[in-house]
């Protein structure tokens, strides 16, 4: 797993990138923090798989936006209840916008609207994010 820089109103926020899960997840921790009030959120309880256990979600948002480098990028992500603030961006993303991991240069390519990005991305110590 990553770490990448990003923003959403202005905030700097961090996006984990686990490109083995499976969903890509915002978590209330996160909406709350930012006093995010988003017009497109569909309140659908359903069981997803994240990391390997299946969670709760609340539901979807749609489209919601956030900025990696200097990109504002927008997706469709389940809702999760957490304190954590945190997105996490699951294997769908990845797919859909085609990125490639580079760990020896540390960073990640993907397409958006046509262009090709690349941005920074930060190992994570694994052990200490599964205690």
């Amino acid at each position: 797993m990553y770490t990448v820089d990003a923003k959403i109103n202005r905030k700097e926020i961090v996006i984990v990138l686990d490109p083995r899960g499976y969903y890509s997840v915002i978590i209330t921790g996160l909406l709350e923090a930012l006093k995010c009030y988003h017009d497109n959120i569909k309140f659908k309880k359903s069981q997803i798989i994240l990391s390997g256990e299946s969670v709760n979600s609340l539901g979807i948002i749609k489209n919601f936006e956030f900025t990696l480098g200097y990109n504002l990028v927008n997706y469709t992500m389940h809702i999760i209840e957490d304190e954590l603030p945190a997105i996490i961006l699951g294997g769908d993303w990845c797919e859909k916008f085609c990125a490639q991991i580079n760990t020896q240069q540390t960073n990640m390519k993907f397409v958006y609207s046509q262009k090709r990005i690349q941005i920074p991305i930060y190992p994570i110590d694994e052990e200490v994010t599964m205690k």
